[in-house]
């Protein structure tokens, strides 16, 4: 199940491809800055959802061995 940290990396990567290939056309300061801030939020939230998804799973894996 899709979590809020995963929904947010999928939109920081849509704004970062959105604004990398903006800046390839125009690039005046605030879509620069805008390519600059969304490829960041998106190599953080990948790392924060992947450690995210990673926890869960290993809860469950955790939860399931206690009940069998």
């Amino acid at each position: 199940k899709p979590t809020l940290f995963g929904k947010g990396n999928t939109v920081a990567q849509i704004v970062a491809v959105a604004a990398v290939i903006l800046s390839q056309f125009f690039a005046p300061e605030w879509v620069v800055f805008l390519r600059e801030w969304s490829l960041g939020a998106t190599v953080l939230l990948t790392l924060v959802s992947g450690f995210h998804y990673a926890w869960r799973a290993m809860r469950q894996i955790g939860s399931a061995g206690a009940t069998a």
